[in-house]
Formats: structure tokens, C-alpha cells, sequence
């Protein structure tokens, strides 16, 4: 990942994907972030990005079926740079 990566560019790039291809989903807490995050880890620390979206509407079989079920996804990063000050 880039350099001056912060939570939110994090979360507004994977929202874009997300919609990219049609998927589903509600609320700004579709994306999370361990502790820490982008925003205040330090070099070379892990920084886990957290998916959910509802099953419903997003499944090719019959959804309704799963009721209130979510589908979580996961991926832990090493941040590899230390963030810029701003100009």
C-alpha cells in the first residue's frame, strides 16, 4: 500500500470495490480496522481491515433463507511506512 494511506482512503477504496461489483451492503461499518489502524500504527506494525456485508441479496442462491446472517471477511497488513507529516 502507498504511503499516507489513512483509515478513511482505506475504507472509501474498499466501499468503491464493494459497489464496483454490485455488492450489497449498509452503513458506514461495513469496514473496520483493528487497533491500530493506518491512521496511528507504526512501521512495520499489523493493521487487520475488516469486511461485513449482509448475506441477503448477495448470495446466488434464495438469501431469505439466512435470515440476518453476515459475511465477514479479513485481511491483516504490515504497514511499511511511517506516516508524512502534512504540508
Amino acid at each position: 500500500m502507498p504511503r499516507d494511506r489513512t483509515d478513511d482512503m482505506v475504507k472509501q477504496r474498499v466501499m468503491q470495490f464493494l459497489d464496483e461489483r454490485g455488492v450489497q451492503f449498509t452503513g458506514p461499518d461495513v469496514v473496520t480496522f483493528s487497533s491500530p489502524g493506518f491512521d496511528t500504527a507504526e512501521t512495520l506494525q499489523h493493521v487487520t481491515v475488516n469486511v461485513q456485508i449482509p448475506a441477503e441479496g448477495n448470495l446466488l442462491i434464495a438469501s431469505q433463507v439466512f435470515g440476518d446472517l453476515m459475511i465477514n471477511a479479513s485481511v491483516t497488513m504490515r504497514k511499511e511506512y511511517k506516516n508524512l507529516d502534512a504540508p
